[in-house]
């Protein structure tokens, strides 16, 4: 059975001027999992509405959703926003942990295994501070933080550009972290990127969104064939200038950044 299955997803909104802009015409898409699928695009085309659809955080005007049979909201989901930390106002070690405390994980546990899971990066991340006075780098790693710490992984996580203000060093851990996680997954991961490169080297599958309304279905996804571990010296492989012209089909005027 597919782990996320999405049928004739549509969304518009209506502007501050009163006109209405579709983002979401038609997607269509089934993961069976596990699986790391990257979703690619320029700026506002539509990438974070379709990931909040997908997390059961914004409902879709048509369509359905659903993760292994039932509604998002029915199951838990990792999710890393491009925005700021859910409680800004919390401390930064709570904030992590606010999917375990739903939960009913003690406090003990719950501080355990965000301590444990901040010990992979070199981030300096006050864990006793509130998140409201922290940097961009540090919220940013405070979301991604947060869709992966605890004691069972979910069977889906979604995160909205995770390596946004990152600097270089930390960058490069999450992205390290990300292809030991796909290496081993049992759920479906969903990623935001810009990179090509970045997507080829964590990603299974892409899924390319041209241009508003968007239309998607299983057909345009886009299967990553290259072999594990990926590093950055993947960017010279003729599997990857293979990938790099098939996206400069897809996107003409502007292909992902490399």
């Amino acid at each position: 059975m597919d782990i996320i299955k999405v049928e004739n997803v549509a969304k518009t909104f209506r502007g501050a001027n009163g006109k209405t802009v579709e983002v979401l015409q038609s997607v269509s898409f089934a993961i069976p999992g596990p699986a790391m699928v990257g979703l690619l695009g320029p700026n506002g085309v539509g990438k974070s509405v379709t990931l909040r659809i997908l997390a059961g955080l914004l409902e879709p005007d048509a369509g359905i959703v659903t993760i292994n049979g039932k509604p998002p909201h029915d199951g838990r989901i990792g999710f890393a926003p491009a925005s700021s930390p859910v409680f800004s106002w919390r401390r930064a070690i709570n904030d992590i942990a606010i999917g375990m405390e739903q939960t009913g994980i003690s406090r003990k546990e719950r501080h355990r295994h965000v301590t444990q899971f901040m010990n992979r990066f070199s981030i300096d991340l006050p864990l006793n501070e509130r998140i409201n006075g922290f940097s961009s780098g540090q919220r940013q790693i405070a979301n991604f933080a947060r869709a992966f710490v605890g004691p069972h992984p979910p069977a889906v996580i979604i995160l909205d550009e995770p390596l946004a203000a990152l600097s270089p060093t930390v960058r490069e851990e999450v992205l390290r972290y990300l292809g030991s996680v796909r290496e081993s997954m049992l759920g479906v991961v969903f990623i935001a990127v810009h990179s090509l490169l970045d997507a080829a080297r964590l990603c299974d599958w892409l899924i390319p969104l041209k241009q508003r309304p968007v239309t998607i279905n299983q057909n345009d996804l886009i299967r990553v064939n290259m072999p594990a571990p990926r590093s950055q010296s993947l960017a010279t492989s003729s599997e990857f200038q293979q990938l790099l012209k098939q996206m400069e089909t897809i996107y003409p005027a502007m292909a992902p950044t490399v």
